[in-house]
């Protein structure tokens, strides 16, 4: 139990982060405000409370996400030590054909489980806050880039990073690290599909011991969700597109063959990697 106490309390700051982001966001553009001051000497509480929501925007969400991400790199390098840029991002072993395997495989596991969460149909707590930041170009940047990083930092070369440096067994270490992953986006309609996500993306960090594959497949993720929600009707479906249930299904079924084929193949054409302390 002892060596996942420590990326469970890098979870466990790693929200704490965000929610104080997003409390140091409010409170800078609150004192800012000359009607907010006024109102505070008052005691006006209605007017405060108007001041606070009309202030909630999705370029205050981005701007809370793109503290809580610098803060979190820099928590996960000093004082918790479990992140070093020059070893996790040292391309070591990594040649085009094994970096196209890993990519092809994640994307085409990426869009089967893309496909299946349409027909599971689970709430979506944050669709509207999405929508806002998919709409701006400081939103896309965070969903798209900044995000992808910090969350490559956190659950793979933090959490599960470290567990394989503990000797903790290869699976056990991934399967933790993608749940962490998965719950990390207190969404419903991403939890379950997010581990599975997180479960590629542990597996391509551990035949290469960095992460430079994972964040570009996970840029290219975001990036891509950014772009098709700016580019589609807000009720189109993958499910639609693909032409009805049958055929997505089908279309679903064959990507994930697929991506476990090229996987595979990814996995025969690296070698362990040691992690050591």
């Amino acid at each position: 139990m002892k060596p996942f106490l420590k990326p469970i309390l890098a979870f466990i700051l790693f929200l704490i982060i965000q929610a104080l982001s997003s409390v140091i966001v409010m409170a800078l553009l609150a004192l800012s405000n000359p009607d907010f001051i006024s109102a505070m000497q008052t005691g006006d509480k209605v007017l405060l409370s108007q001041i606070l929501s009309g202030m909630i925007s999705p370029d205050v969400y981005s701007a809370a996400l793109i503290l809580s991400s610098v803060l979190t790199i820099v928590v996960l390098i000093w004082p918790m030590r479990m992140f070093s840029f020059g070893q996790d991002f040292k391309p070591s072993g990594i040649v085009a054909p094994v970096a196209l395997l890993a990519f092809a495989g994640a994307v085409c596991g990426i869009f089967s489980v893309n496909i299946f969460s349409e027909f599971a149909d689970l709430p979506n707590l944050f669709e509207a806050d999405m929508n806002g930041m998919f709409s701006t170009s400081l939103g896309v940047f965070v969903i798209g880039v900044l995000g992808p990083l910090a969350e490559e930092v956190v659950f793979r070369a933090g959490a599960l990073g470290y567990l394989l440096r503990k000797g903790v067994n290869a699976w056990v270490a991934i399967a933790f690290s993608a749940f962490l992953f998965g719950v990390m986006h207190f969404n419903p309609a991403q939890i379950p599909f997010a581990m599975l996500i997180g479960i590629v993306l542990g597996i391509i960090y551990y035949r290469t011991g960095n992460i430079i594959l994972t964040t570009i497949i996970h840029v290219f993720n975001n990036s891509l969700a950014c772009f098709m929600a700016n580019v589609c009707p807000e009720d189109a479906t993958l499910v639609d597109m693909i032409g009805g249930t049958a055929s997505a299904v089908a279309c679903g079924l064959m990507l994930l063959a697929l991506s476990l084929f090229l996987l595979y193949k990814f996995w025969g054409r690296t070698a362990e990697v040691v992690f050591t302390e």
